[in-house]
């Protein structure tokens, strides 16, 4: 019996990592980018509002990490988009299991663009980014004014990027996407406010290239 019992053991204790939900590292992600986002104006208040909207429901945490992040960039954040000199509206459009080639073909697709996810053996967290820089009034009178509408009479420019972050294996999605997946896509959504913009990111209105929709250099 003992015999037995332990080459038993042996084969489970081989084939548990298989098991497990291994966490990717950073080599894993791929990050495809359609389009671009301005640099944040150091004219405009810097002062932001963030609305994200995870449609995917598999991507936990991602409002905080990036409030996190424009806060170590010196930004305050508010609740009233009507005191904000920046506004982000990101969606996170998918996360899940596809193919690499659906996964480029969502991108290419550009901002606004129908997506849906299909194939398998890797996993997409698929996101569109828009990100708006406004006149307030405090920027021009001494007394702060609430402004009445967000309309586009107040915006000084406004960019979008569609974006996403490629493994070319599956991960576990339906108790949540992986932690690197967030901080990677925070980053991107963040990109525009920090001192050290990560590589590959294009320039303000460099329209994307085929070497932006595919892996950082």
């Amino acid at each position: 019996m003992k015999n037995t019992l332990f080459p038993l053991l042996l084969l489970l204790l081989l084939l548990l990592p298989g098991c497990q939900h291994r966490q990717p590292s950073p080599t894993d992600i791929q990050v495809l980018r359609q389009g671009s986002l301005a640099q944040a104006d150091e004219d405009t208040t810097p002062v932001v509002y963030v609305s994200i909207r995870d449609q995917s429901r598999h991507v936990f945490g991602l409002r905080t990490e990036v409030e996190r992040l424009l806060r170590a960039e010196q930004y305050d954040i508010t609740d009233n988009p009507s005191q904000a000199g920046f506004i982000i509206q990101a969606s996170v459009l998918e996360a899940g299991i596809a193919d690499a080639a659906t996964a480029q073909r969502l991108v290419e697709a550009g901002y606004g663009a129908p997506s849906a996810l299909s194939g398998k053996g890797s996993t997409l967290v698929l996101s569109d980014i828009l990100l708006v820089q406004r006149r307030v009034p405090s920027d021009k009178r001494p007394q702060r004014v609430m402004l009445q509408n967000i309309g586009s009479r107040n915006a000084r420019g406004s960019s979008q990027m569609r974006t996403g972050l490629l493994a070319r294996r599956e991960f576990q999605v339906e108790a949540g996407i992986p932690a690197l997946f967030v901080t990677l896509l925070a980053k991107e959504i963040t990109a525009p406010f920090s001192q050290q913009a990560p590589a590959g990111t294009p320039s303000a209105g460099t329209p994307a290239t085929d070497s932006q929709v595919g892996q950082r250099p």
